[in-house]
């Protein structure tokens, strides 16, 4: 329905926030508050495996994947008396050389390995389910709110969390009727039911895990922490996040960085705030805008774009609610901002819509004015309606970042970088996961690469990059669709539409993980026209790139660079077609890098590969002209 979509970008999480002016409203809350009011799940765990799969759980129905290897006794939720005489872990990893979780192996990886049986080396082989067990000490005087919070980090790649016996949380499984499945419906041995109540839904590895649960699940002195994990794929556990029990909803804030420090003078904000709620049921946009500073920008949009994105959602409503939990004023990243749980609602013929439901909304102020300045982001998540008539108006989604300069400068264009993503991924989990705007910034503050723009399309977790037709009655989903497309025409569309880029072939780069290394040689290489630097990591690169090389005459190679690496443990891809595209290519006097090296498939192979291969697209800007 149109007027559900008009919020979207409004409602998006922020990645990162931008300092800007200083102000001091509040005192520093230190460290010593809030040290009471968590418990540090880090450490060491009790670890088991008991139950080894035949195949991957997302390829294939989870009643063709026959189990290789089983210990029914250790299948059952164990007490401390079992766990305490298991293996014991550092969860998450010391070791970052896997991206913060678990080694697969114990010493060297084994020469020959068919990934059906469970050996003797192998700590959290691939398609699997393990325990991760640990007793938690709870103090007296800690339960101390109806509610505790478990912060679980990012764990690869399914979950069910049990606190003292009764399973309590649990990501990655749904229902018969396809709804988020109720953790109680997990089988007693773990596993799945098929088609039931508790069938496998998707990998949830990209996804942070922040359970809510009854205080009355914990009490006071030892507790049992038990979390049954899936390992789907490569590495399985724990990502390198803050693992914690924590008693308070502030307490929650403090660790996840978000507003704590309260604002005791914010009477020139509350007005805005007032004004803005009014203006919004009042279908009055204008007046709105009177409350945005001239400077505003929240993510893509600037005053006149928020505006006229109001315009239409009281062209689509007959009456606008607006309604805000616990809202209140704090000082946050140096600015002042007002921090709530807000969701607006649209009713229109009589049917209400939520159209925008932000939990942790945050609106950042001019210290000056008391008007709102928006986020100024250079990190953010954008939702669009595809361009392509293939699509049938399929609303997408992409992560950019945009380099410091980009609201300063403001008559600069920028070259661009499009980074795709692996399967059964999405953009989200450069942002996430790999923390891309952090590492792009500190790469440009040493001037170890141009000020770029970084794209990182949501083009379908299992589309290979290629433009497939749709079933008869189908629909476009992660596998069927025109995502070859979506790269080299609907994307670039949107993005030299909507930011100042330099639109030259000369000042267009792509970069691709896994599927999107791939992706690389079957949208990038094919379409020189269109792309001139290419970078595939740990790519699922073809056997033979000829036919890939097809529009790039002989003549014109000198105009374009290539970087390829891959891991010489890589078990998802061939290592060896990473180096035939790299002897191929430094055959022909191509302009090309490429490495193998020791590593797996993992997001910290990659990202040691990043700067590499982010200089190659920054020098070959620089080659070109670029200021």
């Amino acid at each position: 329905m149109k007027f559900c979509k008009l919020l979207i970008v409004w409602a998006l999480a922020l990645c990162m926030v931008f300092s800007f002016l200083p102000v001091s409203f509040a005192e520093d809350v230190s460290d010593d508050d809030y040290a009471s009011q968590f418990i540090d799940l880090s450490g060491d765990w009790n670890f088991k495996v008991y139950r080894k799969y035949s195949n991957m759980y997302q390829y294939m129905p989870y009643d063709m994947c026959e189990v290789t290897w089983e210990d029914a006794e250790a299948a059952a939720v164990p007490t401390a008396e079992v766990y305490s005489a298991w293996e014991s872990v550092a969860a998450p990893a010391a070791d970052y050389s896997t991206g913060g979780l678990l080694q697969m192996y114990r010493g060297e990886t084994p020469a020959e390995n068919d990934r059906t049986q469970l050996m003797e080396a192998e700590l959290f082989p691939n398609w699997s389910e393990a325990w991760f067990c640990k007793t938690v000490t709870v103090p007296a005087s800690f339960l101390t709110e109806e509610t505790v919070t478990l912060l679980l980090g990012v764990i690869d790649d399914l979950d069910v969390v049990y606190v003292n016996g009764v399973p309590v949380a649990a990501s990655g499984f749904i229902d018969a009727d396809g709804v988020k499945a109720d953790p109680a419906a997990v089988p007693a041995d773990g596993g799945f039911v098929n088609h039931g109540e508790f069938s496998f839904e998707k990998s949830y590895w990209e996804v942070s895990r922040e359970y809510v649960v009854p205080a009355e699940f914990f009490h006071e002195g030892e507790n049992d922490l038990c979390i049954r994990i899936y390992n789907n794929n490569s590495f399985g556990g724990f990502y390198d996040r803050t693992l914690a029990l924590v008693a308070t909803k502030n307490c929650v804030n403090y660790l996840k960085d978000l507003p704590i420090d309260l604002l005791p003078d914010s009477a020139a904000f509350a007005a805005t705030v007032a004004a803005q709620k009014a203006a919004l049921e009042a279908k009055d946009a204008d007046a709105f805008a009177a409350t945005l500073s001239e400077t505003y920008n929240e993510n893509e949009l600037n005053k006149d774009e928020k505006t006229q994105q109001l315009k239409a959602l009281f062209d689509a409503c007959d009456t606008v609610t607006v309604l805000d939990e616990n809202g209140a004023f704090y000082l946050y990243k140096d600015r002042p901002v007002y921090y709530a749980s807000r969701t607006v609602t649209c009713e229109k013929d009589g049917e209400v819509v939520a159209v925008s439901d932000i939990p942790e909304m945050i609106e950042y102020f001019d210290p000056e004015t008391g008007l709102e300045q928006g986020n100024m982001s250079h990190c953010y998540k954008v939702s669009y309606i595809s361009h392509l008539e293939e699509m049938n108006g399929k609303e997408l989604q992409y992560s950019i970042y945009l380099p410091p300069s980009y609201y300063e400068d403001v008559s600069r264009q920028y070259p661009v970088v499009y980074l795709l993503h692996g399967i059964n991924s999405t953009g989200d989990s450069f942002v996430n996961v790999d923390h891309l705007e952090d590492r792009m910034n500190a790469w440009i503050a040493a001037e170890d690469i141009a000020e770029m723009i970084v794209v990182m399309p949501n083009s379908g977790k299992n589309s290979m990059y290629e433009d497939t037709p749709v079933p008869e009655g189908g629909s476009i989903g992660d596998n069927a669709g025109p995502w070859a497309s979506h790269i080299y025409i609907d994307m670039i569309e949107e993005i030299d539409g909507n930011y100042r880029t330099l639109p030259q072939p000369e000042f267009r780069g792509i970069s691709g993980i896994s599927m999107g290394g791939g992706g690389v040689f079957k949208v990038g290489v094919t379409h020189p026209e269109i792309f001139t630097s290419f970078a595939s990591h740990m790519g699922a690169v073809p056997e033979d790139i000829t036919p890939c090389m097809v529009n790039i005459a002989s003549d014109d190679l000198p105009k374009y660079d290539f970087y390829l690496d891959c891991g010489l443990s890589d078990q998802m891809v061939n290592p060896e077609n990473t180096r035939r595209a790299g002897e191929y290519l430094e055959s022909i006097d191509a302009n090309v890098i490429w490495e193998l090296r020791d590593g797996a498939h993992n997001s910290a192979f990659y990202m040691a590969g990043m700067p590499v291969s982010m200089k190659m697209h920054s020098d070959h800007f620089l080659a070109n002209g670029l200021a």
